[in-house]
């Protein structure tokens, strides 16, 4: 009977861990579903939106006490998206004259328990008044739980498509992210016309409960909604090395099978880490061809000639710059929408050099000197 009970509790462990995980890649809303269900929100949308496209207006506020804010990044202090998101960031906060000090925390990618303990004991002990939590995972959520039931600092959810239901009663103090149901639907799309029915289409997904592994699926969703099919798609942990792996294999297999001989190829790469181990792996090969993110496609010219059908190009330092915006606003005591979306922009092989800097130059316009030219 101890026995069937240790049975038992281990089976619920699991299960409950298991359902965590999912809950948490499932987008549980549309941007467009969640201002339909609360039109409240629309107006404060538009307001916060107007003030991150407008010029900065210093803030009217006498501070007594300097802000402390933590900001909790994913990967290194080196990776070019993070450099740029802090630049952004904090040229906000100084353009519109608050008394701040931001400390910055670097998450690893491949979180484990332990590799996230003296990090937020760190945030925790520091009594900040707002941390920019960059992401969630099946291992930082039920700390990032704990902060916000205790309510000692307010939290804002970087990368986020949609409010966490379970956190309805502690909510943060706003999500901000990228609408992906709509930015898939477009990739999904183009694509889909870009490639012929023979195409053969790999697609590499990222494992794992993460904001990475939400926008794979939310692509899988959409391609097999148009009735495109996948000839093999494998799971790696986000890092491009695996990708380079992944990546050479089903180039190998592709080349190696009779039936499709000839045929074009194409890797979906649902990351911008694995999209550089994808390119890696290709190289010089004919015919074979993945999808890029952001700044990837400036490094080498030849590449979005050649190897990239599509790059996805976010409002990336708009993201930042809402953060800053969002924390203002709560210091000057206005209101907030719970969520705040920002849009993407695809970028063709076909458009010529000007449009692609424009283009670039409005989604990195603080950062823009950080990313290769």
């Amino acid at each position: 009977m101890s026995l069937l009970r240790c049975l038992l509790s281990l089976y619920c462990l699991c299960a409950i861990t298991a359902a965590s995980a999912y809950n948490i890649v499932q987008p549980e809303y549309s941007l467009q579903r969640f201002l339909e269900a609360n039109p409240s929100q629309q107006p404060l949308m538009e307001q916060l939106q107007a003030k991150v496209w407008s010029q900065p207006t210093p803030t009217s506020i006498q501070a007594v006490h300097t802000t402390k804010i933590a900001v909790a990044l994913r990967g290194q202090s080196g990776e070019i998206k993070n450099k740029a998101w802090l630049m952004a960031f904090n040229r906000r906060l100084r353009e519109l004259g608050l008394n701040y000090r931001a400390d910055i925390f670097y998450l690893p990618r491949q979180e484990s328990y332990e590799a996230t303990t003296d990090i937020f004991k760190a945030i925790k002990a520091g009594q900040f008044d707002y941390i920019v939590m960059d992401g969630l995972d099946e291992y930082s959520r039920p700390r990032i739980e704990r902060l916000l039931y205790q309510g000692d600092s307010k939290i804002l959810m970087l990368g986020m498509a949609a409010p966490v239901k379970a956190w309805r009663y502690h909510p943060p103090l706003i999500y901000i992210g990228i609408d992906l149901p709509k930015a898939m639907h477009r990739l999904a799309s183009y694509i889909n016309h870009s490639l012929s029915s023979h195409t053969i289409v790999d697609v590499i997904m990222v494992s794992g409960a993460s904001d990475d592994a939400q926008r794979c699926q939310v692509f899988m969703n959409e391609w097999m909604s148009l009735g495109r099919t996948v000839n093999q798609h494998v799971s790696i942990a986000n890092e491009a090395p695996l990708a380079f792996q992944a990546a050479t294999d089903l180039i190998q297999h592709a080349k190696s099978d009779p039936l499709y001989k000839g045929q074009q190829h194409f890797i979906f790469s649902c990351t911008p880490e694995v999209s550089f181990g994808v390119l890696g792996a290709i190289g010089s090969v004919e015919g074979v061809m993945t999808n890029a993110w952001n700044g990837q496609d400036l490094s080498d010219e030849r590449l979005h000639r050649e190897h990239i059908l599509v790059t996805v190009l976010d409002m990336y330092d708009n993201m930042a710059i809402a953060t800053a915006e969002a924390i203002r606003a709560d210091l000057e005591s206005r209101l907030l929408p719970d969520i705040y979306m920002e849009s993407s922009s695809l970028l063709f092989p076909e458009m010529d050099q000007e449009t692609r800097n424009i283009m670039f130059q409005k989604a990195f316009r603080y950062s823009y000197p950080l990313w290769p030219q």
